[in-house]
């Protein structure tokens, strides 16, 4: 079983994926504008709301990571789009955010398709949030998963949602 991480490691996390959400959306402005109505993160409440949830007992540190994560991983589409339309410009993004943050993004968000092979190497879900990235790898309009690899992890949901259910 995961170790639980402490309130200081939770925030720890939030802010630096914080950070990361903060440096894509400037990146996105500087080389793909992207319209309101299709831009991700015009939902996404500002750290200080995020934490004013947490404070208030509405959600926890956990979910508000999550949900950043979610974010994070929502406005990469955007990237996954240029890499296939506009390679230039893809790579434009990658460096403004490598110019702007001194890191590789890959780096600072755990390149999803490498945390995907890996939980599915491992063959069963840790945490709530594997079971998003997963279940969001399903339902994506481009997923990048071999029906093998959909099937797999089709059964690993099954089985976490079958131990949650039977927790509660």
């Amino acid at each position: 079983m995961a170790k639980r991480r402490s309130r200081e490691e939770l925030l720890a996390e939030f802010h630096q994926l914080y950070e990361v959400l903060e440096l894509i959306s400037k990146v996105e402005d500087l080389v793909v504008p992207i319209a309101p109505e299709i831009n991700f993160q015009k939902d996404t409440p500002s750290k200080q709301q995020a934490l004013s949830l947490v404070d208030h007992g509405r959600v926890t540190l956990s979910q508000v990571c999550s949900g950043v994560r979610e974010a994070i991983y929502d406005s990469l589409e955007t990237l996954e789009d240029l890499q296939e339309e506009d390679s230039q410009k893809a790579n434009l993004f990658l460096q403004s955010y490598r110019d702007l943050s001194g890191r590789n993004l890959w780096d600072d968000i755990d390149n999803p398709k490498i945390v995907v092979k890996a939980i599915l190497k491992r063959g069963h879900l840790l945490t709530e949030e594997e079971f998003r990235l997963i279940k969001g790898q399903l339902d994506a309009q481009r997923p990048m998963l071999s029906a093998t690899d959909r099937d797999k992890a089709e059964t690993m949901l099954a089985a976490f949602e079958d131990e949650y259910r039977a927790t509660l």
